[in-house]
């Protein structure tokens, strides 16, 4: 019997007895209230014997009456109105018991085209907002905001660090739903933090390299937690991520609060299709437009195109299963692993590499083979003949097929085509770089 079934039974006492357990008799002759007596004296001692089995029951174990398994439900206490108190990393067990569901695939979750979406750092003063009552100690916080094209916040990136931390945990929060779709044999358990209900995903992709990851709703914002270990480095990862989420669950009084968050300046953006003509006539990139278009070949779209990460000019020209895509843009950094001299041909001759050329192209060459980029003032017809090659597929055109790119000075050409000879994409090119020297 447990302790909460013989509150029950003491509930089925006649209060009577009860009472007169608690009532001092007065002193009358015995011969006259002999009963009255025995009935107090059998109440005494069943209330004593209730209350020292429910003691009991509460201080020393038992298979008659056992121990209720500890709340999952982390208590909040009142802190002191000083500094925040820490939650150290450490290897002890996390009073909640995480539940790690462990997952079969991944699918990740597609985002939704954003008009004009650009990203800002958050200020240290805005950082504010992201903090919790708790912290892990040593802790240094980073965060991103993603905006639209009006200035509206949409997602903020929070990276962790910590010295007892392996790598940094990724954080997104973000309006609508954010994180991977797991695929599991049975439904997921969640677990239960100060209020907020964690959905913990283990997943690895080839035995070795793990991804842990929390989705949770905080304060209207989904929110997604993201964490990498080892095999070798998977249990302290586990207890790190505890440890994380428990900083997490520590949002109280509406925080986070992102409404202080608005960007500094809001990049200019547009996208605009364009004519033929007005292509040509573009400040930036119209003197590297194609100068002439395939015979027979039909305009799908030709546009001109800007936000914060991108600013292009790319024009669409197709013939039945034939098509020309001619686009024009900057070059910057990210861009320089893939130049080559013609003379480096193991950097382009698809020659080298037969199909299927993810099986044949060496991995760290595969960026490069997949679209190298030449200098305008090096090109030579050999150089485009050995980027070109046919296919004999079935219901497709057996015609010429490539993909490079251009540079001149700080500008990029990138072609990608089918239907036309390498003859007459290397005259296309030879007449921009001419345009280009003749200015």
């Amino acid at each position: 019997m447990r302790g909460n079934e013989l509150l029950d039974r003491m509930g089925l006492i006649s209060p009577e007895f009860i009472e007169a357990a608690e009532t001092i008799p007065k002193k009358v002759k015995y011969k006259k209230i002999k009963w009255q007596v025995a009935a107090a004296c059998f109440c005494l001692l069943l209330g004593t014997f209730i209350i020292l089995k429910i003691q009991e029951s509460r201080v020393t174990p038992s298979s008659e009456f056992p121990v209720q398994e500890p709340d999952t439900t982390i208590q909040k206490v009142d802190e002191p109105n000083e500094s925040p108190s820490e939650v150290i990393l450490n290897n002890d067990p996390c009073k909640a018991c995480v539940v790690f569901n462990d997952a079969a695939s991944v699918l990740s979750a597609s985002r939704q085209y954003i008009p004009g979406y650009f990203t800002e750092a958050i200020s240290e003063e805005n950082l504010l907002a992201i903090e919790t009552d708790k912290y892990l100690s040593g802790m240094t916080l980073s965060a991103v905001g993603g905006f639209n094209g009006s200035g509206e916040l949409l997602y903020v990136f929070l990276q962790i660090d910590a010295p007892s931390l392996e790598n940094t945990v990724n954080v997104t929060f973000g309006k609508g739903k954010n994180g991977n779709c797991y695929e599991l044999q049975d439904e997921p358990v969640s677990t239960l933090f100060n209020g907020i209900y964690f959905t913990v995903y283990q997943w690895s992709p080839n035995g070795n390299d793990y991804t842990l990851e929390a989705q949770a709703e905080i304060n209207g914002w989904t929110v997604q937690i993201v964490y990498t270990a080892t095999s070798e480095t998977l249990t302290k990862a586990k207890k790190d991520f505890e440890s994380v989420l428990m900083f997490m669950s520590e949002y109280n009084d509406g925080k986070p609060d992102f409404s202080s968050i608005v960007p500094t300046e809001i990049p200019e953006y547009f996208d605009k299709v364009i004519s033929f003509g007005e292509a040509h006539d573009d400040l930036c990139f119209g003197s590297f437009m194609i100068p002439n278009i395939p015979e027979g070949f039909s305009e799908e779209s030709i546009r001109r195109f800007k936000d914060q990460g991108n600013d292009y000019l790319s024009g669409l020209w197709t013939k039945g299963y034939d098509d020309l895509s001619w686009k024009i843009c900057s070059y910057n950094e990210e861009d320089s692993v893939r130049l080559t001299s013609v003379n480096q041909e193991e950097n382009y001759d698809l020659s080298l590499y037969p199909i299927p050329r993810a099986d044949s192209v060496p991995e760290e060459l595969r960026e490069i083979v997949n679209n190298p980029i030449f200098n305008a003032d090096e090109l030579t017809l050999d150089a485009v003949y050995k980027r070109a090659y046919k296919l004999n597929d079935a219901g497709d055109s057996n015609s010429w097929r490539m993909t490079f790119s251009v540079k001149y000075d700080d500008v990029i050409i990138e072609v990608k085509c089918k239907g036309m000879s390498p003859e007459w994409i290397y005259q296309q090119l030879m007449s921009v770089f001419d345009k280009q020297n003749s200015n």
